[in-house]
């Protein structure tokens, strides 16, 4: 199965990907993944996507795509990929269509999560991980429960820093991804054609 989640940076393209991944089997591939540890033959190239993806900054269509045809022709993905934030924008649509025409496949899903842009950001400007389980929360969203769980958990390990930010997620960042997606997507239904 190939499928692709598109969405805005703090849609969910990530939780439903993992809940797909984990039901049919198929090899994820996120955007962030390509660019923070690339294939084996783009290491050398990779210095400046993975300083711009790391600094909040979105990488340039030819590098995503050229990462993303590397990673769907990797043998894990033979049996299916689900690209997680991937196309962003129309022109990388038309770019994977054609990729994928050229590799003579095609998509059985298109995915769209739609999300009110307020939500986003509490979505992204809420996320935090438990030092010491890793465990990924948001307080905003979370439930109080899930809150004092993780609290606690800190207190006990006596962490100075009982939650931490994940550092590509400042707000400054936040705004910095999601103003361009907004301004470069347009809903595309016939990703699937």
């Amino acid at each position: 199965m190939r499928i692709v989640m598109l969405g805005a940076p703090g849609s969910g393209k990530g939780t439903q990907a993992q809940r797909v991944q984990k039901t049919t089997g198929c090899r994820r591939s996120r955007r962030a993944t390509c660019c923070a540890r690339p294939s084996p033959t783009r290491r050398s190239s990779a210095r400046e996507p993975r300083r711009r993806w790391t600094l909040g900054e979105l990488v340039s269509d030819d590098i995503v795509l050229g990462m993303i045809k590397d990673r769907i022709a990797q043998a894990d993905a033979k049996r299916g990929f689900i690209l997680d934030g991937f196309p962003r924008n129309t022109s990388q649509a038309d770019s994977l269509d054609a990729l994928l025409a050229g590799l003579k496949l095609k998509l059985d899903r298109v995915v769209l999560m739609d999300v009110d842009f307020d939500i986003l950001m509490k979505r992204l400007t809420g996320r935090r991980t438990c030092s010491k389980t890793g465990a990924v929360l948001n307080i905003y969203f979370s439930s109080p429960a899930e809150l004092e769980r993780v609290q606690e958990s800190g207190r006990r390990a006596a962490a100075a820093q009982r939650r931490q930010r994940r550092p590509r997620f400042a707000t400054a960042s936040k705004c910095t991804r999601v103003k361009p997606h907004r301004s470069s997507t347009t809903t595309r239904s016939a990703a699937c054609s």
